[in-house]
């Protein structure tokens, strides 16, 4: 019995996501969607989001797929069983040197993360305190790569 119109979302911040793959690879200088159609990937929760946004996106064929939100399990098959994910500048910036950036024209990513409460249930001073720090972690955080 709960409505989308009983909650606020308070945006918090905006992180890019790039498709990527182990720098020898030979998917690795793939410059268009379709020429990654047959590819094994790493399907995360925001590949998942791209399905539903993007048309292009689906064209992927994704029985070649392991679907798990695990970074233990997902980021060695892309570092040494060949797959492509969709990954964060954060998540990217901790293997920079291992992957590359699939050089895609016209394909944006961006993952939009906030805070979602009830509307009519006050927050504690906690609570205030803890949002307070989140947008002030989040508005001094690099969200960019590193090194391209």
């Amino acid at each position: 019995g709960v409505s989308f119109s009983d909650f606020d979302i308070e945006p918090l911040f905006e992180c890019p996501f790039y498709i990527v793959c182990e720098k020898s690879n030979p998917l690795s200088g793939a410059n268009s969607l379709k020429a990654l159609k047959d590819a094994n990937w790493w399907v995360t929760g925001q590949h998942r989001i791209m399905e539903r946004k993007n048309l292009e996106f689906r064209v992927l064929n994704m029985r070649k797929s392991l679907s798990t939100r695990s970074f233990i399990v997902g980021m060695p098959m892309v570092l040494h069983n060949g797959y492509l994910a969709l990954l964060s500048s954060v998540q990217i910036n901790k293997y920079i040197d291992e992957l590359s950036i699939l050089p895609i024209p016209n394909f944006k990513s961006v993952g939009r993360f906030g805070i979602v409460r009830m509307k009519n249930v006050p927050l504690s001073a906690p609570a205030e305190r803890l949002i307070a720090h989140l947008h002030y972690a989040a508005d001094h955080y690099d969200w960019s790569l590193k090194r391209m």
